[in-house]
């Protein structure tokens, strides 16, 4: 396989972080994200539960220790996260709310589908409270950023469209909207409450397309 690049890598990031200058996820959410990574994750060896993962966007697989080596969560000395360890455990134990999953596809869709998500929020300099209030670009205290879509469906478009083009398998529309809607406290849409900052390019293309 050829080497990773430095926006494989640092789009993996994102995809479990979050956007860059935003509050890294609390312990719950974390765990959380872990869990959504473990069920993306496919079994290479059964005994030990070793996985591989995924590179959220172009799809290439990379071994479980390497690939938490990328995003954080392992040493270069090879120490995994505990709270990473702990969770896997837990997960395949069958012990979290989550039932453990050995190879499916849908997971990984989902998987798929949020890393997207988090990479369109990441490109976005407008902010919301969690009570879905629109705030300008600086308000970097608030964790969930508001991407520019009307809709669901609409930002499904994009990522159906992203997604063929680099021919990557991706998810339906109803588990790419059951993924964004799951993560409200970290991306609204630009419909919330308040007045969403756009240029003046995008404001004639509005105007354009209400004309049309």
């Amino acid at each position: 396989m050829d080497k990773l690049t430095l926006y494989e890598i640092h789009e993996a990031r994102v995809a479990f972080w979050g956007a860059p200058g935003t509050p890294a996820p609390k312990n719950n959410a974390r765990r959380e994200r872990i869990v959504d990574l473990l069920k993306s994750g496919t079994v290479v060896e059964l005994e030990s539960k070793q996985l591989c993962f995924q590179m959220p966007l172009t799809g290439r697989t990379v071994c479980e220790k390497s690939y938490l080596r990328l995003i954080g969560l392992a040493a270069m000395d090879g120490t995994i996260n505990r709270q990473y360890s702990r969770t896997k455990n837990l997960f395949h134990k069958g012990t979290l709310s989550e039932k453990p999953v050995t190879a499916g596809r849908q997971p990984r869709l989902t998987q798929h589908a949020k890393s997207y998500i988090r990479m369109q929020a990441a490109y976005s300099d407008t902010y919301a409270t969690p009570d879905g209030v629109v705030l300008g670009a600086g308000d970097v205290e608030y964790a969930v950023r508001a991407v520019p879509y009307i809709s669901a469906a609409a930002f499904y478009l994009d990522y159906e469209a992203f997604s063929k083009e680099h021919t990557l398998e991706y998810a339906k529309r109803k588990t790419f909207s059951n993924a964004f809607f799951s993560m409200k406290n970290e991306v609204r849409l630009s419909d919330s409450k308040g007045s969403f900052q756009t240029c003046d390019v995008c404001n004639n293309c509005d105007d354009l397309l209400k004309v049309s």
